[in-house]
């Protein structure tokens, strides 16, 4: 699935591609504000066995530009639609797609190892105008930037910030005036800050890939809404139970650093989402509508920030927005 920036959650517009598991085309279709305007034609043995042919033998043949992991796919026939009264006129339903080209709708939503959360086959998911950018400045080693963190018994306690750029300031649209969004998070102890984010290690050019993952300095940083839990302790006794929460925070930040990107469950919103959580905030995947791609997204986490009427003691929310501080990490 290729969707323009036009696309909206009422109405879809761009590419839809359907293939069988083995990659072979099934069908395709082009959508225009929820209207199919051109169908796809099925491939000659040529362009069918540059279908399936593996990536690196296409790439580099002049179709660098191709979207899409097999070149194959750029280079179907079409062929145009009466979009008055055609099958899906009011808007795509996938589902209905799906059962009218007779493909079984029990396979996983997405490519290389999506998390799921729907019941679609191998659909490829991209978009080549809208991307995460990688970080202004990296962040090469997360145990050294943490270090200056005191998680022992008589360490005090720390204040936890998820901070949330929202692509449109207010809306929990996907894409904005500033891009995709991205939300990151600050830890401070005492006069010790040290504010960061998730990042793909170079900029990510599509929306259904894995990659390598890496943490971005997000000090100076705009933000929309943030929301603040204090106290949290180096260390905790409750019901016979010992644990140090602040240390298993940074022991999850460190690991969160060494993984891959992955825009379908580990991205930077579900880190922040994750950290909150370890800090005794409860706060749900904040996930995107899956025609899209289905990892937390930035709008949907800080409109659920802003829309939480009844705070834990000690949960401060900020929805004037702002920049984040220095960071002082020594």
């Amino acid at each position: 699935m290729l969707f323009d920036t036009e696309s909206t959650d009422e109405n879809f517009t761009g590419e839809i591609l359907i293939t069988d598991l083995q990659g072979n085309f099934v069908n395709g279709f082009v959508i225009k504000n929820g209207l199919i305007t051109l169908q796809y034609q099925q491939p000659s043995n040529e362009i069918q066995s540059k279908i399936t042919s593996s990536n690196d033998q296409n790439k580099g043949d002049g179709c660098d530009d191709c979207p899409y992991t097999n070149c194959g796919y750029c280079e179907l026939d079409e062929v145009e639609i009466e979009s008055n009264n055609n099958t899906f006129a009011d808007a795509p339903d996938i589902d209905n797609m799906l059962w009218a080209n007779n493909i079984k709708n029990n396979w996983v939503f997405a490519t290389s190892g999506g998390t799921g959360g729907g019941a679609y086959p191998n659909v490829v998911i991209v978009n080549p105008t809208v991307y995460v950018e990688a970080p202004d400045t990296s962040i090469n080693n997360m145990s050294d930037y943490l270090d200056c963190f005191d998680t022992s018994q008589s360490g005090q306690d720390a204040k936890i910030t998820i901070y949330v750029d929202e692509p449109v300031d207010g809306s929990n649209e996907l894409v904005g005036a500033d891009g995709v969004g991205h939300a990151f998070v600050s830890i401070q102890q005492g006069n010790n800050i040290a504010t960061f984010g998730f990042y793909p290690i170079s900029s990510l050019l599509s929306l259904y890939v894995s990659v390598d993952g890496i943490m971005g300095d997000n000090s100076n940083t705009t933000y929309d809404v943030s929301i603040t839990i204090d106290n949290v302790p180096t260390t905790e006794f409750t019901n016979g139970t010992f644990s140090t929460p602040l240390q298993s925070i940074i022991n999850h930040v460190i690991a969160f650093s060494n993984s891959n990107y992955d825009i379908n469950g580990q991205n930077c919103t579900d880190l922040a989402i994750d950290i909150a959580n370890m800090a005794g905030l409860p706060m749900p995947p904040c996930n995107a509508n899956p025609i899209y791609f289905y990892g937390s997204t930035p709008g949907r986490a800080g409109e659920y920030i802003r829309n939480l009427t009844t705070l834990p003691t000690g949960v401060t929310k900020d929805l004037d927005g702002g920049i984040s501080s220095d960071n002082n990490c020594n």
